[in-house]
């Protein structure tokens, strides 16, 4: 068997490859130079796309390290890229996605394990000279070298992804880390999945030394020289006391089991195959790794992870992509009317990420406006004052004021006639129809819908909402802005709530229910956080405020009928003036600091009092879930139907980057996969017939077709 690569024979049996100073190697994702001072320069340099980790890759580093090893004339190698924003991204997650079975999985580890041992045992000194994103299975091939060096540009961030895919680092990285750096640092690089600079990773020592990237290869070349002349001592991690390191990894392992819920299996294993570096020699360590790894990878949280990872990366370039064609640079004179939460938050998030925009800021009085430029005065780039005019010269302006149809209407037709014909005009609401809002402006294809989520600096969606008359420019604008912004933005029809409001209103408003017919509180908010939210519905609300929630469930009923109005239950909370964690008392009561301190005691029924301690069986918990969960697939599938936004991973991006619906899942859709469309249409049909409340519910078309044919949301290629 053998490829044919440039001018070279690759004989994958025989590894017959030459390298000379006037014969370099030039494979599909390498290129190998010699020169004659016996330095060996080892680029990865893929011809298609970023360099990524893949069976062919390895394998063609492994020839690559057999021709290095026999060729004597190497001395040293250096290990770079070809590539000028990267050195290598990490494994190729569309691999690992296709992966047949385990089998196929650790044969991949066990096999690149090798390749990188290897690596480290070439019998020549070598260095990882790195700039750019070394991420992954990138990191893990430098760790093989004797010496890495980096560049201290901004870009250059180091990392372990892997956990937060599901996945663990499987070449490799969670044997060879533990061994170079302190116990806590090392446990915390790979479980956090975070990405350090630089500077940080010489500080944790993970480099060795940095430098500016136009010294990269000339430091590269200099170090290499010395090492060849001379031995460097290899270092080591740190002794810790084994008191320390069990109490450490008892701890972890504690907040996992609250945090995770078991429905992440990734941390666990990471955290296992750690311990295994502190208790054995490196290949018993390295055949657990490469085991961990296999099954984390053949499961389905981390197929699931990997593809809400796709999801988000295809979004964002798609929204740059349309951004580029008619607004390649983001507007830098922008304007916001309001100066409440959102407004404020909007424009913290601005000067976080686009610190030469020019701001201007309307308030609704003098005294508004002193109290807003209060929170920005060190910033000489934002101005605020009572009078529209202040805005006359923005390119885009964002409305953020209160959730009122009338109030927003009459605020956008004053702002229109302060502006240029030029300015993006946007409204930053929740659940209202841009079709009402711009019913007073004259020249409406300027205007568009951003809707931010609170808080808006830690929550990656925005909602653009483009209506019938927004122009192709209007809406590249808004996507501009929000990808500076470092946003997730999607597009979505005008329609009231649009996807994820409308989506999340119907999941609260069954718990409601739900808490109306029976279970108590405290079974609503475990329940969901036993399946895996980030806090019960009930909690959620309060965070929100009441108002706001209600107000949009109000807006949904109107529309679109019963199967949104609030019950009884819920709106007595709000009827005797409950706002929320706000002013501390909502279904819950809140201390000063935010600190929940428990339910609060005039909303509860008698059921909640009576039934306090009583436990759910797990087939009781598995029949409420699926009785909260069931009408959100339901509205998820109406949603695709009526074309709220145009393909299922847009659902189930946003519901778990919008709301926290469970990640492991895939999102509601691919979770209705998994469970199958049979059994989730009659599980709905059940649901709706069990809690009636005198509403007539049933399940959209869509899903009765797809029954039908045997469709699924996602095709098996996909899954």
């Amino acid at each position: 068997m053998h490829k044919q690569t440039g001018t070279h024979t690759i004989e994958t049996g025989k590894q017959s490859l030459t390298l000379t100073p006037e014969k370099p190697i030039e494979l599909d994702d390498f290129l190998v130079e010699l020169d004659h001072e016996g330095i060996a320069y080892l680029w990865f340099s893929r011809r298609q796309g970023a360099n990524v980790l893949g069976r062919a890759t390895l394998d063609q580093l492994r020839m690559i390290l057999a021709t290095l090893k026999s060729t004597t004339a190497v001395k040293g190698v250096i290990v770079g890229s070809k590539k000028d924003d990267h050195f290598v991204f990490g494994a190729d997650l569309h691999e690992i996605l296709h992966f047949a079975d385990e089998t196929a999985a650790l044969k991949l580890a066990s096999d690149g394990q090798q390749v990188f041992n290897d690596l480290a045992d070439l019998g020549v000194p070598t260095l990882s000279m790195i700039h750019g994103p070394c991420l992954g299975g990138g990191l893990e091939a430098a760790l093989a070298t004797s010496y890495r060096l980096a560049s201290n540009a901004p870009e250059t961030l180091l990392g372990f992804p892997e956990v937060k895919l599901g996945l663990i680092p499987g070449l490799g990285g969670t044997q060879r880390l533990p061994r170079l750096i302190n116990l806590r640092s090392a446990l915390d690089l790979i479980l956090t999945s975070s990405t350090i600079g630089a500077t940080e990773a010489l500080n944790l020592g993970i480099i060795d030394a940095v430098t500016s990237r136009d010294e990269l290869l000339e430091k590269a070349k200099s170090k290499l020289k010395e090492m060849i002349g001379g031995e460097a001592p290899p270092r080591v991690a740190p002794q810790e006391k084994p008191e320390t390191i069990k109490k450490l990894f008892a701890t972890m392992e504690r907040s996992f089991r609250i945090r995770f819920k078991n429905h992440y299996p990734a941390p666990f294993k990471a955290l296992e195959s750690v311990r295994k570096a502190l208790e054995s020699d490196l290949q018993e360590g390295l055949d657990f790794e490469a085991h961990a790894f296999a099954g984390l990878a053949a499961g389905t949280t981390s197929r699931n992870l990997i593809q809400i990872f796709f999801s988000q990366d295809f979004i964002t370039r798609s929204a740059e992509r349309s951004a580029s064609k008619f607004c390649p640079k983001p507007p830098q004179k922008l304007g916001v009317i309001g100066t409440g939460v959102m407004a404020t938050e909007i424009v913290r998030v601005w000067l976080q990420n686009i610190p030469e925009a020019e701001i201007s800021a309307k308030a609704s009085n003098d005294e508004r406006a002193a109290e807003f430029r209060q929170h920005f005065s060190d910033y000489e780039n934002v101005k605020v004052s009572s009078e529209m005019s202040i805005l006359k010269d923005c390119q885009m302006v964002i409305e953020a004021i209160v959730e009122d149809v009338e109030k927003k209407q009459k605020v956008l037709a004053e702002l229109e006639a302060h502006v240029s014909k030029e300015c993006v005009i946007a409204t930053n609401t929740s659940s209202l129809e841009l079709l009402n809002l711009g019913q007073e402006l004259t020249k409406t294809d300027r205007f568009v819908g951003t809707h931010f989520f609170y808080p808006v600096d830690k929550m990656q969606l925005v909602e653009v909402v483009s209506h019938p008359n927004t122009t192709p420019r209007t809406s590249a604008c808004a996507m501009s802005l929000l990808s500076a912004m470092k946003k997730t933005p999607l597009s979505v029809k005008d329609s009231p709530g649009f996807l994820v409001n409308r989506l999340l209103t119907v999941y609260l408003m069954e718990m409601g229910r739900l808490w109306q017919n029976g279970f108590t509180l405290h079974q609503l908010e475990d329940a969901a956080v036993r399946f895996g939210f980030p806090m019960g519905p009930f909690t959620l609300i309060d965070e929100l405020g009441l108002n706001l929630c209600f107000s949009v469930a109000h807006e949904l009923s109107r529309n679109f009928g019963e199967r949104f109005k609030a019950p009884q239950s819920m709106f007595k909370v709000w009827e005797v003036g409950h706002a929320g964690k706000v002013d501390g008392k909502g279904f819950f009561l809140w201390d000063m600091s935010g600190k929940k301190l428990g339910p609060c005691p005039d909303v509860l029924f008698e059921h909640d009092i009576k039934n306090e301690a009583v436990k759910l069986s797990q087939s009781e918990l598995d029949e409420l879930q699926r009785s909260f969960l069931m009408p959100m697939l339901d509205e998820a599938a109406r949603c695709l139907e009526e074309k709220v936004v145009r393909k299922p991973r847009e659902i189930d991006l946003s519901m778990v980057i919008g709301t926290g619906f469970p990640a492991f899942t895939g999102g509601p859709l691919r979770f209705a996969d998994h469970l199958g469309i049979p059994e989730v249409l009659k599980s709905i049909e059940t649901v709706y017939a069990r809690t009636a409340f005198n509403l007539e519910r049933r399940p959209c078309e869509l899903l009765y077709s797809m029954n039908e044919s045997g469709r699924r949301f996602y095709s098996s290629g996909n899954a």
